[in-house]
């Protein structure tokens, strides 16, 4: 969003298009804190004890995720300080920045992937406990709010600003919208179901 109605700035974006986008630019940065809490809490009561225990079998669906975040840090970092050392390098990219990149994306693709499969395994094969896991349940609704709040910001925006959206970037921003639509749903259903299974045990 930000890309297709700030940069540059086309003619619809007025006063109200960059307030809801500084809105959601807020709400991303603050879902993303409660992400990293709920993470830090399951690490800390869950995941410690269990490397403290050697349940290898169970932690092994996290190892992908790790290995894949590891590689995908490194190449971005090798592909920023590619892309700092060129001036021309975002103009007229070579072929290995091409495929390096093109590599990462993929690369990327599969972590997200590994990402929403391996710590739900683990933790399933680990059998946390209600009270290990009551608080990060809690802040998945905090999150799915966020997500829901920023995706709203996103499509008032988008409305807000007309034709000047969808002027150069039609595809990307619909489907940026379809899947924070979708995503905030998801979230809403899922940390609703893991609240009320909370509250039944």
């Amino acid at each position: 969003m930000n890309r297709a109605l700030l940069d540059p700035p086309s003619a619809g974006t007025s006063s109200s298009v960059r307030t809801l986008l500084g809105i959601a630019d807020v709400l991303f940065f603050l879902g993303w804190a409660l992400v990293l809490l709920g993470a830090a809490s399951v690490v800390f009561r869950i995941v410690v004890p269990a490397v403290r225990a050697r349940a290898w079998t169970s932690l092994r669906p996290l190892m992908p995720t790790l290995t894949l975040g590891l590689i995908e840090a490194i190449g971005l970092l090798w592909l920023g300080i590619a892309s700092n050392n060129r001036a021309e390098q975002v103009a007229h990219p070579s072929g290995l920045f091409i495929t390096a990149t093109v590599l990462w994306l993929i690369g990327f693709a599969a972590f997200i992937c590994c990402l929403g499969i391996g710590p739900a395994l683990a933790l399933s094969r680990l059998e946390p406990g209600a009270a290990e896991l009551r608080n990060p349940t809690r802040l998945t609704a905090a999150v799915a709010l966020t997500l829901a709040a920023l995706t709203g910001c996103s499509l008032a925006a988008a409305l807000i600003a007309g034709d000047a959206t969808l002027a150069n970037s039609a595809i990307p921003v619909a489907v940026a919208l379809a899947v924070g639509c979708l995503a905030s749903l998801t979230a809403i259903v899922s940390s609703s179901r893991g609240i009320h299974a909370l509250r039944s045990t």
